[in-house]
């Protein structure tokens, strides 16, 4: 209880009225039965392993790769995924996720590493103008 109000005081400062929903969530879960805390973990173990299999299936297919080389691109793109996320230069960390990837990649294929980077933007932009609409028309719906 102590270290909630600790994490629901650093959230208030920095998410404003926000935070609450976002303690209240963590609360929820941890109080939540065993069962459902299996469940919520199992869901996330069938979706890392998806995840895997389809960087290992960009592996086998690339002609200079194997299968195992496409899941070390994946642990490498998700930590230039994550240096992306947390820099404060570019929005939605753009040129930073790239240079990072590129930089953690200089072991592999340039075409693939390329091939990588250019469709990671290009699937993530969609994936952000799709949600981004999928807000408006929520928003819109509620007034």
């Amino acid at each position: 209880p102590v270290l909630f109000r600790q994490i629901s005081i650093f959230l208030n400062f920095i998410f404003k009225s926000k935070s609450k929903n976002i303690v209240n969530s963590i609360e929820i879960l941890i109080s939540s039965s065993l069962g459902f805390k299996l469940k919520i973990f199992f869901l996330f173990s069938i979706s890392w392993i998806l995840y895997l299999l389809a960087w290992a299936g960009y592996g086998a297919a690339w002609p200079s790769l194997k299968a195992i080389d496409g899941v070390w691109l994946c642990g490498i793109y998700t930590i230039a995924w994550f240096a992306g996320y947390i820099s404060l230069i570019s929005p939605s960390g753009i040129g930073v996720r790239e240079l990072v990837f590129v930089f953690l990649a200089k072991d592999f294929p340039p075409d693939a590493v390329a091939g990588i980077a250019i469709l990671g933007r290009t699937i993530l932009l969609f994936v952000d103008i799709f949600f981004g609409i999928f807000y408006l028309r929520c928003k819109n719906e509620q007034i």
